[in-house]
Parts: C-alpha cells; sequence; structure tokens
C-alpha cells in the first residue's frame, strides 16, 4: 500500500508542472430589459415567404439570382434603454439548414417521384443592401445585416430573400428553413 502512494506521489510530482494555467477566460454580456411587441410580415411568429417559380434558364450559372421576395419585423410599443434592432437568423439544429457559405440549403424533401431543385440555395439580403448576402453563419450583430434605430417607440426591420444559384440549377421544388430572434442594442 506504502509502494502504491509513493509511486501515485512520486508520477504527480512528475506531471504536475505539466498541468500550470496558461492564461484566464472572461465571459461577459449584457441582458437587455428592452421588449418590443414584433409583427411579422406573415402575421404570425412562423411564416412563410414565396420565393416565385423562375425558370431555371433564368439561373444557369453560379451567382445567377431569382428575383427577390421581401419580408420583415415591425416592432411597435418598444419600452427599454435600447434604440436599434436587428434580426439574427440562426440554424437550431447546427449543420441542417445553414450551408458553410452562410446561406440556406435546399431542404426540400418531396414524394417520390418528384425530386428537388439542386444547384440552389436561398440566399438573405438586408433590404438596405439588396446586392449582399448576409452570412448566417455569423453570431449575433455579425451577419451583415444593419441596425434600426428605433422611432417613436418602434422600428421596422426589411428584408430580401431569393434564390441564389450554387451551379446550373435543376427543376424542382426549393424549401429552406431558418429560426429568427430579434436582437436589440
Amino acid at each position: 500500500m506504502k509502494r502504491a502512494l509513493f509511486a501515485l506521489a512520486a508520477v504527480a510530482a512528475i506531471y504536475a508542472p505539466l498541468a500550470h494555467a496558461d492564461g484566464t477566460i472572461t465571459f461577459s454580456g449584457t441582458l437587455s430589459a428592452t421588449t418590443c411587441t414584433v409583427t411579422t410580415s406573415g402575421g404570425t411568429d412562423s411564416f412563410a415567404v414565396d420565393l416565385g417559380n423562375p425558370a431555371v434558364a433564368t439561373m444557369a450559372s453560379s451567382g445567377l439570382t431569382g428575383a427577390p421576395a421581401t419580408f420583415s419585423f415591425t416592432l411597435s410599443g418598444c419600452t427599454g434603454s435600447a434604440a436599434q434592432a436587428v434580426a439574427y437568423f440562426y440554424d437550431p439544429t447546427p449543420g441542417t439548414n445553414i450551408n458553410a457559405a452562410g446561406r440556406l440549403k435546399n431542404v426540400s424533401s418531396p414524394p417520390a417521384p418528384t425530386v428537388p431543385a439542386t444547384g440552389v440555395d436561398v440566399a438573405l439580403m438586408d433590404a438596405a443592401a439588396p446586392s449582399t448576402p448576409l452570412n448566417l453563419n455569423g453570431g449575433h450583430f455579425a451577419q451583415g445585416a444593419n441596425l434600426i434605430n428605433f422611432s417613436g417607440g418602434g422600428a421596422t426591420l426589411n428584408y430580401l430573400a431569393q434564390y441564389f444559384a450554387t451551379s446550373a440549377p435543376s427543376a424542382g421544388p426549393v424549401q429552406a428553413v431558418v429560426s429568427y430572434a430579434i436582437d436589440y442594442r
């Protein structure tokens, strides 16, 4: 028993210098007391945006897009100290709905024999910067959308969604899904 304790103490003495502190991590943030009533362009918390039915020939190569569809979040009755807001889009199951480029994947799974469209994603944009897709892999306040100032106790956050060709697309259904939250600053 004494030998085992001595051996354990010797091993601990040898490896103790290898387990030392290299630095400190400090976590911080701010809890917001701001609350607003949020009304979506779809009328409910969960809603659909119709992207239309463009011909695949209009998006024949990578980078071409379909016509944008609009959607918005209207904030009203805001209370608290925040003066700005932005929508934060996220994938509740990371890797499922957002691809490495920060666009929404086509997750359509129609019944056979119909097959989903290929070669196409869905890009979201801030309506104030319609030529620059948001990077949905960015964190809070870091997806590329503009913060909108409150005016009269509220604000309207306007966004666009559009097809985005990653290659010559094939015809078929497209469905993309994303969750959202409203961030206040």
